[in-house]
């Protein structure tokens, strides 16, 4: 009966209140202060209470459940409650209340939650890809770092990963056709750098067109200077004093020695 569901919604086991929260898929539409008992589980301080709350919402399916749905989301969630929220928005019943191509106005704290998950579901899987690359037994490890004020890199390399220590590189960097290679790219200097690899006789080509994009106002906004070219293998961004950046490619099919260099103006 609703005394009874409405006394274990505000009783101190949360195990009871999530149950009872559960009970609002059906018992909603029989309390006038239907919507009221659901917000209540919907903000409540244990994150089980809220997950059957958020999915009692797309049983109710009105304007107000996908309000209180909404309000879900901008609270803590782990993993399952935030599966739950998503799910919930994706049903049917919810979907009417929210579109993909204006969410973002409409309900900025929707699209904020979602674009958080997309992003979160995104890093997940590109750590699982370079752990997956990292474990390759021909990869070649690569420490570059920026030497103060010289304009210069200073690179050392392992040649299997399991050897557990670094060879200086003299200008050179050994690597087969299509080996994997990751490079660990430092900058401790106060002015930006940045690391372009490219094909072999394209130095000066990338350069110039890199210093054309430092006059385009436009073109130096982002503070990146990678001008669009084919003749680039693979490039870091511009690291600031301290940052740092990991790639992670393959070696050109094609054997040859492939330069690389910093693209900061001037450089």
């Amino acid at each position: 009966n609703l005394p009874l569901l409405r006394e274990v919604l505000a009783c101190d086991n949360h195990h009871a209140r999530a149950a009872a929260a559960r009970q609002l898929r059906h018992w909603h539409g029989l309390a006038k202060d239907g919507d009221k008992l659901l917000a209540k589980a919907a903000s409540d301080v244990n994150g089980l209470v809220r997950m059957e709350a958020a999915i009692a919402c797309s049983y109710v399916g009105t304007k107000e459940a996908f309000e209180v749905l909404a309000d879900v989301t901008a609270l803590p969630s782990e993993r399952h409650l935030a599966y739950a929220i998503k799910t919930s928005l994706g049903s049917a019943p919810m979907r009417k209340f929210w579109d993909k191509d204006t969410v973002e106005k409409t309900n900025p704290q929707v699209h904020a939650f979602l674009f958080k998950e997309k992003a979160a579901n995104q890093r997940a899987e590109k750590s699982q890809r370079d752990k997956k690359f990292d474990r390759q037994k021909n990869l070649i490890k690569v420490k570059l770092t920026c030497v103060k004020e010289k304009m210069l890199f200073a690179a050392e390399y392992m040649l299997k990963p399991n050897l557990g220590e670094y060879k200086e590189a003299f200008g050179e960097i050994p690597a087969k056709p299509s080996q994997p290679i990751r490079v660990e790219f430092d900058n401790p200097d106060v002015t930006p750098h940045n690391f372009v690899l490219v094909q072999p006789g394209s130095l000066e080509q990338v350069g110039l067109a890199a210093n054309e994009m430092a006059k385009d106002p436009e073109a130096a906004k982002s503070g990146q200077f990678i001008p669009k070219s084919k003749k680039i293998i693979v490039h870091s961004r511009m690291l600031k004093q301290g940052e740092k950046e990991t790639l992670r490619f393959k070696a050109p099919r094609k054997p040859g020695r492939d330069p690389y260099l910093c693209r900061f103006p001037g450089h």
